[in-house]
């Protein structure tokens, strides 16, 4: 997934007894650990911003990285590519991936297990099930 000169690889993956294995965050017994940091910032801002203004913000994420600029992107769709791409490496092994695949309809596209659209919904909890009366999602 990560290039040589990526320099998020080093960050992410680290090898133990010849495997290689996820490098983050060190555990809290106590609490959970929530950690923001300006990468996301940037994807959010460069996301938010949309083709082709955004992609200055992206690029100065990926010349951060010691990556070069995306020259090659033409349209709104390459953009969202582009962006999801970045977020998979930056928080690599976080937790986010799925929901920014649900996120921006791309999650039948790229996840070859997920061939439904109800695989995209979450349950709803009984609770809510009991006090609204709604219906739970499809699948559940």
């Amino acid at each position: 997934m990560f290039s040589d000169q990526d320099l998020r690889k080093n960050a992410s993956i680290t090898t133990f007894n010849s495997q290689n294995i996820v490098n983050k965050y060190s555990e809290s017994r106590n609490m959970p650990v929530v950690v923001s940091r300006m990468a996301e910032m940037y994807l959010i801002s460069a996301e938010a911003q949309g083709f082709p203004s955004g992609m200055a913000r992206l690029n100065q994420l990926r010349n951060i990285r010691g990556l070069a600029s995306h020259t090659t992107i033409t349209d709104q769709e390459g953009f969202i590519d582009a962006i999801l791409d970045e977020r998979q490496k930056e928080f690599y092994a976080e937790g986010f991936y799925w929901y920014d695949l649900v996120r921006t309809n791309k999650a039948l596209e790229r996840l070859e297990n997920v061939t439904e659209q109800n695989q995209l919904l979450l349950p709803i909890p009984q609770r809510e099930i009991d006090l609204t009366g709604i219906k739970q999602n499809p699948g559940y």
